[in-house]
């Protein structure tokens, strides 16, 4: 292996997630309890935290792994995961992308974008024309591994 790296969110972001998860499960228990039954409650909160731990907490954070045959990148669980061969690069750039474009995955022009935080990326060729647009914290030891 010659590079690796996992970049999460910040712990204050973590919260908030988690606290919006919370009051959509605190609200309609307070408000809602005289018109539901309390197994409607139950529901309600598993809902909402399996909805959380799917689908939110998955992207908040993802491994960058080159090694001397592929390149991957992958989110919290392990998937998705994306991983090229390095035959398959042909070039590679650092870039800074809007923070508006949004995080997860994402098609851009020409291609993905693969983020979970931040602005800036290395943008990766590939032999077929298309290009890989990855989000990383370390984006000049993620572009030196590419390099070696």
């Amino acid at each position: 292996m010659i590079y690796e790296n996992t970049q999460t969110i910040s712990k204050t972001w973590r919260s908030f997630f988690l606290i919006i998860c919370f009051l959509f499960v605190i609200g309609p228990n307070i408000f809602g309890s005289k018109s539901f039954s309390s197994g409607f409650s139950w529901i309600l909160i598993a809902t909402v935290f399996g909805i959380y731990f799917a689908f939110i907490r998955p992207f908040m954070s993802a491994s960058t792994v080159v090694t001397f045959e592929h390149f991957e990148f992958r989110f919290a669980y392990g998937w998705p995961r994306t991983r090229l061969l390095r035959s398959e690069i042909v070039d590679h750039q650092i870039v800074e992308i809007s923070g508006w474009v949004g995080t997860g995955i994402r098609g851009v022009s020409g291609g993905w974008l693969w983020r979970v935080w931040g602005r800036n990326c290395v943008e990766i060729r590939k032999t077929n024309g298309k290009r890989l647009v990855v989000g990383t914290d370390d984006p000049e030891g993620l572009s030196q591994a590419l390099n070696s």
